[in-house]
């Protein structure tokens, strides 16, 4: 193989692996944003079972209290039933204890149900508040981690960079020229094989005489996307 492809595809690998180590470094912001998604989302949940399940109370409560003043209502009427001294009061105040109690006895089933559902309420707000608990485990540890892969990415660029710094000065600088232009215009490798007689970048068919120039090592590129061409078997 001639030196400068050797050279050149060296130069390559640093520049993509450090285009690797860029994507991976631009992804995180998005995962991290994701896990704060998740944690808003499982803290919502665990703040709407609370409120049921405080609602659930506030209502029992309330039900309780309705009761004892109905209770109170009929104890009322028996003692103004014990004074009065006409008949049709009379019997208003014991229609008045009849209605009272018929809504004491809807009251207290409502007190049953309301039981059950309180039940229900708390042993909701005890699974989400466990799901919760191993929801924001999980999020601190993905979160360190990410903090870990940071630093990772960090310290293997600046190792990269430092080792690409001090291989450049091999690489011709004809072939360094239109390998940075491609590097910088982009996303794809510079450097590609001729593949089945193609650019191994844009598929376009090679000419037989760019395909003995890259046999002979010589330089060529792409009509088509300008990439440089080599042929595989040369490398």
């Amino acid at each position: 193989m001639k030196s400068w492809l050797s050279n050149i595809l060296t130069l390559q690998q640093f520049d993509m692996k450090l285009r690797d180590l860029e994507t991976k470094y631009l992804t995180i912001p998005g995962e991290r944003r994701k896990l704060r998604e998740e944690y808003e989302a499982a803290q919502a949940a665990l703040a709407a079972v609370r409120e049921t399940a405080a609602k659930t109370d506030q209502t029992l409560k309330q039900t309780e209290a309705e009761i004892a003043s109905q209770n109170d209502a009929v104890r009322k009427f028996l003692t103004q039933s014990a004074l009065v001294k006409k008949n049709d009061e009379y019997q208003t105040l014991l229609q008045n204890i009849e209605t009272a109690k018929g809504r004491i006895s809807e009251l207290e089933t409502r007190v049953i149900e309301l039981l059950d559902e309180q039940e229900a309420a708390r042993q909701a707000v005890a699974d989400q508040e466990r799901e919760f608990a191993a929801t924001d485990k999980q999020i601190r540890e993905e979160l360190a981690e990410f903090e870990q892969l940071v630093e990772s990415i960090k310290a293997d660029a600046v190792q990269l960079k430092s080792e690409k710094k001090k291989f450049m000065p091999r690489v011709e600088l004809n072939v360094l020229d239109a390998y940075q232009n491609i590097l910088t215009r982009d996303k794809g490798k510079p450097v590609v094989p001729i593949v089945n007689g193609s650019c191994g970048n844009c598929s376009l068919r090679v000419t037989p005489q760019m395909i003995n120039e890259a046999k002979k090592g010589n330089l060529v590129f792409c009509d088509n996307c300008s990439h440089i061409l080599y042929f595989p078997e040369e490398a």
